[in-house]
């Protein structure tokens, strides 16, 4: 799998890129909206994009707004530590998946279940990225009594 990870902060980036990698991930790490543009357009395309939201230049959203209006169909997860309710009519428009960075166990499931998702249409990302599947009764590890 290809991830592309878009963020000002180094440290984040490099950060991200090792735990992608650590999960046998292929990872491009660009540091703003701009050199995002570019990767996608003249580079190989990835299967999931991971957008900061608070950048120099443009924002996430705005870069998602960019890549969805040249067609850019796969998963953008905005992952970001500013993710205000102002922001929830544009993630819903771009069908941006949101994320936050404070929680790095949850990042490695979306990209997980969005590229799976994009992959077939049966996922649904909004209702099942987050919340865990019930055991059936035929699966419970309990014992009868």
């Amino acid at each position: 799998m290809r991830v592309l990870v878009c963020d000002d902060d180094k440290d984040v980036g490099q950060f991200l890129r090792t735990l992608f990698d650590l999960q046998g991930w292929e990872t491009d790490l660009v540091t703003d909206g701009e050199a995002c543009l570019a990767a996608v357009e003249t580079g190989p395309e990835p299967e999931a994009l991971i957008l900061d939201q608070l950048m120099p230049g443009l924002t996430g959203i705005e870069t998602a707004d960019r890549l969805r209006a040249q067609g850019f169909e796969r998963p953008i997860i905005l992952c970001s530590g500013h993710l205000g309710a102002e922001l929830g009519k544009d993630i819903k428009r771009l069908d941006l998946i949101p994320c936050s960075k404070i929680d790095i166990d949850a990042l490695v499931r979306i990209v997980r279940v969005a590229v799976a998702g994009s992959r077939s249409s049966q996922v649904d990302l909004r209702d099942k990225t987050l919340k865990p599947k019930k055991p059936t009764k035929a699966s419970s590890s309990r014992p009868k009594r």
